[in-house]
């Protein structure tokens, strides 16, 4: 009975919330990198991140890379543990999570504020060449064949709609720094040095 009374409250807050959530929230897809600075041969990460939205229930949205000058090999992902991982790896991966919830619990969804930062999900890379690797992220139209694709939010998947949001990031890699020449030079000055020293004993 009280998981009833709970399913009662939780569908009629959610139609509740349906006109307002149009009108407040405004929700930004953002970025947050591992490391300032990359290397080829580096691993790093690339957090992606969502602001203002309410009643966050399921994400989905998929990774484009390999423009640019540079190149990175893509190494996988992990979803927010708040979320059941759904994603798909592969060439153009998927990432994709639905809020999850104690068994006969209803889900709690999310709010992130105007000002605030959500890790959805973190997404692993290679540096494998120096240059610019140019990061798409997209969701899409709401195409049932792709998959769960979108930001659902309570009121929208009871209207039948999602929040589409894109966004994009541009990472700089670097070849390993080598040892100036002066260096090497002076090394090497001080090896001759003790080589003659020696041969003078």
């Amino acid at each position: 009975m009280k998981f009833l009374i709970k399913c009662f409250f939780y569908l009629s807050l959610t139609f509740c919330t349906t006109s307002s959530f149009a009108a407040v929230a405004n929700p930004e897809m953002s970025f947050d990198v591992s490391a300032t600075n990359i290397f080829v041969g580096d691993i790093f990460s690339v957090d992606v991140r969502i602001s203002d939205v309410q009643d966050l229930t399921a994400f989905g949205f998929y990774e484009e890379h390999g423009t640019g000058t540079g190149t990175a090999n893509y190494n996988g992902s992990s979803v927010n543990t708040l979320f059941r991982d759904d994603s798909a790896q592969s060439a153009t991966p998927t990432i994709t999570g639905r809020i999850t919830a104690p068994f006969l619990f209803i889900p709690t969804p999310i709010d992130v504020g105007l000002n605030e930062f959500f890790i959805l999900a973190t997404l692993n890379f290679t540096a494998l060449t120096e240059g610019v690797f140019e990061f798409g992220f997209f969701s899409d139209d709401g195409d049932a064949s792709t998959g769960n694709e979108g930001f659902f939010t309570a009121a929208s998947i009871f209207v039948g709609n999602e929040i589409d949001l894109a966004g994009s990031i541009n990472i700089q890699a670097a070849q390993v720094p080598e040892p100036p020449v002066i260096i090497i030079m002076l090394i090497g000055l001080v090896g001759l040095a003790k080589t003659t020293k020696l041969r003078k004993i």
